[in-house]
């Protein structure tokens, strides 16, 4: 199990645009806090898309792990 860094989660994104940069300020801070626990982009992915809520939810099934756009 990796150490997960004593800052404080992001919480979910509902889609509201006022709310986005502050939230995906946290989502950096959060991350880069984390790099042990979130040492890849897969995991990163999973772990932001599943922060999303309301209409966004639905938005992150279009959108495909790093992995799918390797070459």
């Amino acid at each position: 199990s990796t150490k997960v860094e004593k800052i404080a989660t992001p919480g979910h994104f509902d889609g509201d645009k006022k709310e986005y940069d502050d939230w995906r300020d946290n989502i950096i801070a959060y991350l880069e806090a984390n790099t042990k626990a979130y040492a890849d982009d897969k995991v990163k992915f999973l772990y932001v898309t599943s922060l999303l809520r309301g209409i966004t939810s639905g938005t992150h099934r279009n959108l495909k792990p790093p992995e799918c756009y390797a070459s």
